[in-house]
């Protein structure tokens, strides 16, 4: 699991209750001193101000309570000293107290605040303290392209200021964001730069973290005997070093590689461990961490209910602090607990989450802006390596005559020559050949991308039939209507992919088109006689992508099925009316019958029926809005804002 550190590794065992007396009756003492006398000591003052703070950033992990009393100190102190950029640090303080607490939305507004006046007083250890902070907030919460660009900002500051120890911190986090990633010969490029760094300073702190994370590497790729390895070295440290929350993490650790390993016993009671150790503390990121883990492992141990009430705990948690990565991820496990017990209602709901929240947390655009920083960070450093390698040979090249240097660039010169032109010409040649390649290459996508609309077309017809065949065997009405809508939601799906590899543009689908074959399949598959019911339709002529046509056809499948079936009692006749036109850079969508209309009642039971639910559902994901009336007949109209027209 997740290892963040944090700079000031002090091993200072406070007294609370000692210390917090201490400054309120210093405070009560320097608040009613005459200003000449405050002048006089204002050297005191900052003395004792800059104590409070370096014990409250210490306490931060450990105690917050007691880092809140050093932080409130501080700014008390700093007041009386009238030292106005003392006073702003307690931004900072604030800011660190509430990240430990895992109060991740509360941290970032004052470690911004904070950093704005670091800048303007160019500190720069306490800007790169800030982007640290700041880089370990956003890695919590999955915005890994933001956390990143504050991770190499606080390295390039550290560097800059020339502290080693608090660069080894910036590299182990950026190790952690790559390894989210995937990107693993990365991950373990950073915390080996790391480990090098804490190895030369003896920090037992940073060598725990980073074996622990090393660990963690080789055991999401399978490699488990080197995971042991270090997860032994970083208890060792650990142990030696005191730190609870460090061995939580090693608890936490080992259950995850278990997991891994498939022994979830074991591995659910390292994790009962982790989370005991955690509530003594207690951090909510860690306690949301360790719910998670003993809610995945009752799922892997099939006990659903335990495993639904430790992710309901995590949620709850992970609400609270915006911790996007953990709620996509108890997103996911909840879908598969309820598609495990039968319910795919729930089950398809969390999917979609799951799926919203995952794809915001790494679309391709954060994964190539990630790729970018990382390719301008390596590059600096061989940069940095390159020059001085071009200084060393500047100085060897100054010793030669100047004659063999004529001469050397005289064939320097001839080479270039003679290398541009063959590469010109190959260029050309390259040039010429890959034409011709990439025409081939796009008629024979074009050929693969219509054999696949077709046989994705041929699937859901043989679903159709399956489910038609199966309708011979059913007797119960209900069952048999369920199976009718089901054959209709799946011919609508079916008829879009039929358009796609049957017409020219293999991208979009002329609505009105699409509509008349959806419209005339209902009919038939409810047996409307020739002149019963008469159909008009006003569609504009627009070609729409799939995304778009996909859920509008679904949900006039199932309004015009509603109208088929109860609009008309006893064969009557009567009219449907559909209309689909664009204004206002929005679909403007109106399904109408002239039947029997809808009662109050039924409009209050709306609500409980699936085609409604899943009516409901398309609407949100075409940010749509609906209206539902009763005028001389059922009247169902929706505005379209998400939608996406093809040439």
């Amino acid at each position: 699991m997740k290892r963040f550190l944090f700079h000031c590794r002090l091993n200072i065992k406070s007294k609370p209750l000692f210390y917090s007396l201490v400054s309120i009756l210093f405070l009560l003492f320097t608040s009613h001193l005459p200003v000449r006398s405050q002048d006089m000591s204002r050297d005191s003052l900052i003395w004792y101000a800059n104590d409070f703070f370096n014990k409250s950033f210490n306490q931060a992990r450990r105690n917050a309570a007691l880092a809140q009393i050093y932080a409130d100190s501080s700014k008390l102190l700093y007041a009386a000293a009238r030292e106005p950029y003392g006073v702003a640090r307690y931004d900072y303080l604030i800011g660190v107290i509430e990240r430990h607490k895992g109060n991740f939305p509360i941290a970032k507004e004052h470690l911004n605040r904070f950093l704005s006046a670091a800048t303007t007083e160019k500190d720069t250890l306490k800007m790169a303290d800030t982007h640290f902070q700041l880089g370990t907030i956003l890695q919590n919460q999955g915005l890994l392209d933001e956390a990143i660009e504050h991770e190499y900002a606080s390295i390039r500051l550290y560097e800059a200021a020339g502290f080693p120890q608090y660069t080894a911190d910036s590299y182990t986090n950026l190790g952690i964001i790559y390894r989210k990633l995937k990107q693993y010969e990365d991950s373990e490029r950073q915390y080996r730069r790391a480990l090098e760094i804490d190895e030369k300073l003896d920090d037992l702190d940073g060598q725990a973290s980073n074996h622990a994370n090393l660990g963690n590497l080789y055991a999401e790729q399978g490699r488990y005997e080197d995971a042991i390895v270090c997860y032994q070295r970083a208890m060792h440290f650990d142990s030696l070093n005191q730190s609870a929350w460090g061995l939580a993490y090693d608890h936490e650790d080992i259950g995850n590689m278990l997991n891994h390993q498939g022994n979830y016993r074991d591995g659910l009671n390292q994790h009962f461990l982790a989370l005991g150790i955690r509530r003594q503390l207690p951090h909510q990121k860690e306690i949301a961490f360790s719910y998670q883990n003993i809610g995945n492992a009752y799922f892997a141990l099939n006990q659903p209910d335990p495993a639904l009430i430790y992710l309901d705990s995590a949620a709850t948690i992970g609400q609270a602090i915006e911790a996007k990565e953990l709620l996509s991820e108890i997103a996911g496990t909840r879908s598969k607990i309820y598609a495990r017990a039968g319910n795919y209602r729930l089950a398809y709901a969390y999917s979609v989450e799951y799926n919203n929240r995952h794809d915001s947390l790494l679309n391709q655009g954060i994964t190539d802006k990630i790729n970018t920083l990382n390719a301008q960070f390596e590059t600096e450093i061989k940069e940095n390596q390159i020059a001085l390698l071009n200084s060393e040979n500047a100085l060897k090249s100054s010793q030669l005559s100047a004659k063999k240097r004529q001469l050397t660039g005289l064939l320097i010169a001839l080479i270039l020559f003679a290398v541009l032109s063959m590469l010109v010409y190959r260029l050309y040649r390259r040039t010429e050949s890959q034409k011709v390649l990439i025409s081939k290459n796009l008629d024979e996508k074009e050929i693969l991308l219509r054999e696949i609309h077709h046989r994705v077309k041929n699937n859901l017809q043989f679903i159709s039939s399956l489910l038609n065949l199966q309708t011979e065997h059913v007797d119960d009405e209900k069952a048999l209507s369920a199976l009718q809508e089901g054959q209709d939601r799946v011919q609508s799906m079916a008829l879009i992919h039929q358009n796609l590899y049957q017409e020219d543009n293999l991208t979009g689908v002329k609505v009105k088109d699409y509509f008349i074959k959806l419209i005339r399949n209902l009919f038939d598959s409810y047996n409307i006689r020739k002149n019963q019911i008469e159909l008009e339709l006003e569609v504009e002529d627009l070609n729409l992508d799939v995304d778009t046509v996909i859920p509008i056809g679904l949900i006039i499948n199932e309004l015009v099925s509603n109208s088929l079936k109860y609009a008309f009692p006893g064969k009557r006749q009567g009219i449907i009316l559909i209309k689909l036109q664009e204004m206002d850079e929005q679909l403007e969508l109106t399904v109408r019958d002239n039947g029997k209309g809808i009662s109050s009642q039924e409009m209050e039971q709306l609500g409980s029926s699936f085609g409604y639910r899943l009516i409901k559902v398309f609407q949100n994901q075409l940010n749509a809005e609906l209206a539902v009336k009763d005028q001389k007949g059922l009247l169902v109209e929706m505005k379209i804002r998400k939608y996406r027209k093809t040439n």
